[in-house]
């Protein structure tokens, strides 16, 4: 599996320059990033802290809850990510065959965040992003999609198959967008969002084919 290369190197670098000690220094026992004002995704599991280094689709089994940093990133004297007295919890993953002492996983609105241990090597970060994270996928071309009456059939699109949901649905007897192609390019925005640009210029959000919201349609529209 390909890594987000962008996330692996600032995941590294974080760790290298030690943005986040884990007890914060003498002046700020709350575990503040030193003093940097750019609040990069920080959790708390079991006295470890751990940094946010990319996002995967791969499936976790609940640990327990972790805390979740608050961020100071306003004026001269921000204090970064940091974690107060009472900090707001969110639940740690893990992943299947690497222990939570190396990474953890959080869910963050619709994805699930790959949170690497401060205590890891640079070396060891790369190869566990590397094992978990999902590929980055730029924008690709896509043959041309199956339009029926009134319903497009689900597309295959970076391992996976998407729909339109049923209150987005059309098709050549119903709805049909001006200047419609039928070809375009799609690219992933989220584990459970893609979105098709039609060559007509028509902009579609699919979704997983397996959510609730979706619903084929065969033979009759409805």
């Amino acid at each position: 599996m390909r890594s987000n290369l962008g996330a692996v190197a600032a995941v590294v670098a974080l760790l290298a320059a030690g943005c986040s000690d884990g007890q914060g220094s003498d002046d700020d026992p709350d575990g503040a990033t030193g003093g940097a004002a750019e609040c990069q995704p920080m959790v708390r599991f079991e006295g470890t802290i751990y940094l946010n280094a990319a996002y995967s689709s791969e499936q976790v089994t609940q640990v327990g809850m972790a805390d979740n940093a608050n961020c100071d990133d306003n004026g001269e004297d921000a204090r970064g990510a940091f974690f107060p007295p009472n900090p707001r919890q969110v639940e740690g993953s893990a992943f299947e065959g690497i222990p939570t002492s190396d990474v953890i996983g959080v869910r963050q609105g619709d994805l699930l965040g790959v949170f690497v241990s401060e205590n890891v090597t640079d070396h060891r970060a790369e190869h566990l992003v590397d094992k978990v994270a999902t590929p980055s996928v730029d924008r690709q071309e896509i043959g041309t999609l199956d339009v029926g009456h009134c319903w497009i059939e689900p597309v295959t699109f970076d391992g996976a198959r998407w729909a339109l949901p049923r209150t987005e649905q059309f098709g050549l007897g119903d709805r049909l967008p001006a200047h419609w192609e039928g070809t375009g390019e799609m690219e992933r925005l989220s584990e459970n969002r893609a979105r098709y640009v039609d060559d007509g210029g028509a902009v579609l959000v699919f979704y997983p084919a397996d959510a609730p919201a979706v619903r084929f349609m065969r033979g009759l529209c409805a």
